[in-house]
């Protein structure tokens, strides 16, 4: 068959043959050559050296698109944590190969066209990613995101073991360098200068709770020298790593500092137990709620003061005993009501005095007995009127003397009887004593009953009834009237 072809020739089974291309004479036809070999003979193609791999290259992290900004900042990945990378070393040797391709195959009559037979040998498949520490549930473990420059090598330089080694920063992913903090804490810089001030300022509180963002939170290459770990949230929105979780360690001198930033939520968990030194102060600021579940006990020993400032309600409950030791003084404020509720028994015992004062109205219920005991005097100052109001019977026991004065009147009503019982003497002594029974007035002794106004007199006993007028004497018993020391006339 004649050779008509000559850039066919070049593909020939004879491997030794090295043409160019640009010096074929290229026609519109092609001419072949066999090669014939016994059956018994095996054919062995000649052997080809697989490429060396260099000992490592540069990529960029990629993701299902070849559009990378689209997808930048978000994570393309598999089961394995694998990611896809475009070698840059390959990228341009394939654009030029494509090329090629196009331009040989306008000038052909191929039906393949070259999005068919374009194959994009830069991009690899998913590439296992190195890590300082990969042991079982347990090391560093970290997925590079599309858009991140990384590091390739290749494991026993064989080039179809390759796998991301490293990654680096560039002009697009820049280092977080960060001013610091993220949050203006006002509070906390005005509850440190009250710590100086203990005895003014325990009584005024703290100022309200002010979280405000930092405006100068940016990059700073100043911060350079610090050792971070961050890692922002994921999105193409958030490119410039203004969301993220953060770890910075900032070794200025005498201002070193571990500074921690969660973007939403941080959690701990601790399987036994945990223990802070704080060696000066201590400030938290919660912008919302503050919930603490504790199950067995909870201990604070504090050697100076405590400052407790709650703007709206304060709810305690125990569930068992409660006690309260204060080694001094104790005060409590209550700027409108106070209601004190104990379901069983109540004991108060104080030392010395106990002065209560009640700008109003002063009200006392009780269902049982009231027992008051008062070892040496007692003392009760009323300004307006005092009423005692008693549904059964009311006693006033003294063991010496009941005074009762009055400036005014004293007024005793009784709806049936007034009983006075005395076992000696019984004195009533008044300018004038008047006495008025509406039925019958019975006064009854057993030794006697004397009626006297200065010299005048009337006399009763069980035997006799003398009336002593002056000198005259009128006595009446059972033997009739007699008169001494006068007559006895009638006008």
């Amino acid at each position: 068959q004649i050779l008509i072809d000559d850039a066919i020739l070049a593909n020939s089974i004879n491997t030794n043959d090295h043409l160019n291309l640009k010096d074929l004479n290229l026609s519109k036809s092609y001419s072949n050559t066999l090669t014939l070999l016994k059956k018994n003979i095996i054919f062995t193609p000649s052997f080809k050296a697989k490429p060396k791999a260099p000992n490592s290259t540069q990529g960029i992290v990629i993701g299902e698109s070849k559009d990378i900004e689209s997808e930048r900042n978000t994570i393309y990945t598999d089961e394995h944590g694998r990611v896809k990378v475009r070698i840059n070393l390959y990228a341009n040797q394939e654009e030029l190969d494509n090329n090629t391709f196009i331009t040989n195959d306008i000038d052909t009559n191929s039906s393949n066209l070259s999005s068919n037979t374009y194959k994009s040998y830069h991009h690899t498949p998913f590439l296992r990613v190195a890590s300082h520490i990969a042991s079982n549930h347990s090391g560093f473990f970290h997925t590079p995101r599309i858009g991140d420059e990384v590091i390739i090598s290749f494991l026993d330089d064989d080039i179809d073991k390759p796998y991301v080694s490293g990654s680096l920063y560039n002009g697009t992913t820049t280092m977080p360098q960060y001013n610091y903090p993220r949050y203006q804490r006002e509070i906390a810089t005005s509850t440190l200068s009250y710590l100086s001030e203990v005895p003014i300022m325990i009584n005024q509180g703290l100022d309200t709770l002010k979280l405000q963002e930092n405006t100068d939170y940016e990059l700073s290459s100043i911060n350079n020298h610090y050792l971070t770990l961050a890692n922002s949230t994921v999105g193409v929105d958030n490119t410039d790593a203004r969301a993220r979780n953060e770890i910075t360690l900032k070794n200025d001198k005498d201002k070193e500092e571990i500074y921690i930033l969660a973007q939403k939520d941080y959690k701990e968990e601790i399987g036994n137990n945990y223990e802070q030194t704080i060696k000066n102060n201590k400030t938290s600021e919660v912008g919302a709620l503050y919930t603490e579940f504790i199950t067995l006990g909870h201990m604070q020993n504090i050697i100076g003061f405590k400052n407790v400032n709650v703007g709206a309600e304060y709810l305690e409950n125990t569930l068992l005993s409660k006690d309260t030791n204060v080694g001094l003084s104790n005060t409590l404020n209550v700027g409108t009501d106070q209601e004190v509720k104990i379901h069983k028994n109540s004991y108060e015992k104080v030392g010395e005095n106990k002065k209560v004062e009640i700008g109003t109205n002063y009200e006392e219920r009780i269902t049982g007995e009231y027992t008051s005991s008062v070892s040496s005097n007692r003392k009760t100052f009323i300004r307006g009127y005092h009423h005692t109001q008693s549904q059964g019977k009311y006693s006033v026991y003294t063991d010496s003397e009941l005074v009762t004065e009055a400036k005014g009147n004293i007024q005793e009503h009784a709806e049936k009887s007034i009983f006075m019982v005395a076992k000696k003497d019984h004195c009533v002594n008044a300018e004038n004593v008047s006495s008025l029974a509406q039925k019958d007035n019975t006064i009854v002794a057993h030794n006697r009953i004397i009626n006297q106004v200065k010299s005048t007199s009337i006399t009763t006993t069980a035997k006799e009834v003398i009336i002593q007028v002056g000198g005259v004497q009128v006595i009446i018993d059972d033997k009739g009237l007699r008169v001494k020391g006068g007559d006895l006339r009638a006008d």
